[in-house]
């Protein structure tokens, strides 16, 4: 199945699976695209895009807080934040319905910020296609929590935590941010991920990016991958049951899936 990704976020909030699901592929909705869902929408979304958001955010944050009080009077807000704001304290703010950004008092590009970006549960629909969850498609929807630190000019590792109504954890997240490219308003990053989510009845989830990365595009509150390799391995009982190759194009998401049936 290629997709064309219009809008590119949602937070990635995971339900409980059923133990059935491995033994056969038509049970309890273990479908061919039920599988592509799990590992573009709710993977790709913890381990790529909302990583990049964080970044996105922050960076924007950064460009208002470093105005002197005199500055913030004239300057247009609209223009990084359509929604509007509001301060927190002095170093950090809220965009309503979206997140809240805190700053260390560091510049966001300062290799050693430290900053934090709290992204508010269901305020990423509009960022992205709607998901469904890997067996029963029904969405659901989580606090998430990530911590970002500059490595140096233009790089960012992103500690993500989900903070509520998951039904699993991530585990050994490596996630790195890098801008790529910034001119006119569009901004590349290239993210480099790898880790888990392990589900509270003992799925398990592994995922890796491409050596390069998958390139992702931001433009207008819009997140559009263009290259690389997403690919996800389903283990239950110690044994894979499933696996996933996304691989972005330009022309949208190209799919390689253990399962035949629809």
């Amino acid at each position: 199945m290629n997709r064309i990704f219009k809008a590119v976020l949602l937070s990635a909030a995971l339900v409980s699976v059923v133990s059935c699901m491995v033994e056969e592929s038509r049970s309890s909705h273990r479908t061919k695209y039920a599988l592509m869902d799990y590992a573009e929408c709710s993977m790709g979304s913890m381990y790529l895009f909302e990583p990049v958001m964080a970044v996105v955010l922050a960076s924007d944050a950064d460009i208002y807080l470093s105005l002197s009080e005199e500055d913030r009077k004239d300057f247009d807000i609209g223009s990084l934040f359509p929604e509007g704001l509001r301060h927190i304290d002095g170093q950090s703010i809220n965009i309503p319905d979206l997140a809240s950004i805190y700053s260390d008092g560091t510049s966001f590009g300062t290799a050693g910020a430290h900053w934090t970006v709290h992204l508010q549960p269901g305020s990423l629909g509009n960022w992205y296609a709607p998901y469904w969850n890997y067996y029963n498609f029904s969405s659901g929807y989580s606090n998430v929590s990530m911590e970002l630190e500059c490595l140096g000019e233009g790089l960012w590792t992103v500690t993500e935590r989900q903070s509520d109504n998951n039904s699993g954890t991530m585990e050994d997240a490596d996630i790195t941010v890098r801008l790529e490219d910034s001119q006119d308003g569009v901004k590349t990053f290239a993210v480099n991920a790898s880790g888990s989510f392990v589900e509270d009845d003992g799925l398990y989830a592994g995922c890796s990016t491409s050596d390069d990365g998958v390139m992702v595009t931001y433009s207008l509150r819009t997140l559009s991958p263009l290259s690389g390799t997403f690919h996800v391995s389903f283990f239950k009982d110690g044994r894979q049951v499933d696996f996933c190759d996304v691989t972005y194009t330009p022309d949208g998401a190209v799919f390689d899936v253990s399962i035949d049936e629809d």
